[in-house]
């Protein structure tokens, strides 16, 4: 039971984290590109 269960929550975690940072890229990427734009008006 265990060989099937630690696998799922090792990729659920890791799935969990590279989700996080894509929000966190996207969303600070879009901030940058609001601020140069911002900047250019």
């Amino acid at each position: 039971i265990y060989l099937y269960i630690l696998p799922l929550l090792a990729a659920r975690a890791v799935l969990g984290i590279i989700y996080t940072v894509l929000i966190y890229g996207i969303s600070g990427y879009s901030h940058c590109l609001a601020r140069k734009y911002i900047y250019i008006y």
